[in-house]
């Protein structure tokens, strides 16, 4: 994550796929790692649990669900599998 850091896409590629998923898997090992902060590959300081929240408000729909509208693979065109996932991470976030 310190190298390759970015809440816009899944690291190590330049699509969205599997964008959810990753932010579920992100906010897991970030919460083991235990440190709210840490330094990204361009040095700047960053605040996980805040940066990984506001983005997840900033993608809930009006109905208060999340979607992939970028991406059906991994069935991440389906509201419930991925406000599951979002609401998980979400819940990493708030620990």
């Amino acid at each position: 994550m310190t190298a390759n850091y970015t809440l816009d896409h899944n690291p190590g590629t330049d699509a969205k796929h599997g964008l959810f998923y990753f932010y579920n898997a992100f906010a897991k090992v970030m919460a083991a790692y235990g440190e709210d902060t840490f330094v990204d590959g361009t040095g700047q300081t960053r605040n996980w649990r805040n940066e990984l929240a506001q983005k997840l408000v900033s993608l809930q729909a009006q109905d208060g669900s999340w979607v992939n509208p970028d991406s059906n693979k991994w069935w991440e065109n389906n509201p419930h599998l991925v406000t599951a996932w979002t609401v998980i991470a979400l819940e990493h976030v708030v620990r």
